[in-house]
Order: structure tokens, then sequence, then C-alpha cells
């Protein structure tokens, strides 16, 4: 069911987290997958960030797909507003525990666990 009516702003959905392998001021984009849309933000200089699917073009709906994405390192999370009505929290630390974007526009996703796809 589409959450979102045009003219009217959507409840926010926070998605915040830490960048904690890079300096400040590094750039972050959230992207919509599901609907398109996206939000840029810049790190705080703790690596701190924030992201709003409600700030996105398209706005968001239950179960959008949304991927935190810093450079080649990203995140792709499910809205479930039901489990998680305050947002998520989206920490990108570890090389290994996020997907790895390739120079030929292939994503190589996250979790991939003798051929199936893990959803976490």
């Amino acid at each position: 069911m589409d959450s979102t009516v045009p003219g009217f702003p959507q409840n926010p959905y926070p998605i915040a987290g830490i960048l904690q392998f890079a300096a400040s001021l590094i750039r972050m984009l959230g992207i919509n997958l599901t609907r398109g849309g996206s939000e840029e933000v810049t790190t705080a200089d703790d690596g701190s960030y924030g992201i709003d699917p409600a700030n996105m073009d398209n706005g968001y709906d239950e179960g959008d797909v949304i991927r935190i994405q810093s450079g080649s390192w990203y995140r792709d999370i499910f809205i479930d507003t039901t489990n998680n009505p305050d947002g998520e929290d989206v920490n990108l630390n570890k090389p290994v525990d996020i997907g790895i974007v390739t120079g030929k526009g292939v994503s190589l996703p996250r979790g991939i666990i003798c051929g199936s796809t893990q959803r976490r």
C-alpha cells in the first residue's frame, strides 16, 4: 500500500549510523532501490550521518529497499515500520560485512552464503 500522498510530507524514518573506516566529511548516499529517489549527506567529524527516505523524491513505503552507500561500500536495508518504527541504525564498519560495487557497475551483494542470499 502506497503511503505517500502528494502534497503531504511522510513520517520521518531516520537511518543513522557511523562510517567507521573513513575520515569526516565523506559523501554518503541513500538510494531507494524500489521506488527511485535518493538523498546525499556528508558525514560529521566523528563519521556519523543521517539519511531519511521521507526526504527522497519518491518517498518510501513499507518493504522498500534502501541502499546506504559511501564510495564503493554499501549496505541494503528493508523499510520495516512495524518492527522498527523509529528507523534503522546502519553502521558501515567492516569491509567484509558490506557489499562492494565493482568498477564495471556490477554490485556484489553482501551476505552470499553457498550461492544463496541471506536477508539481514
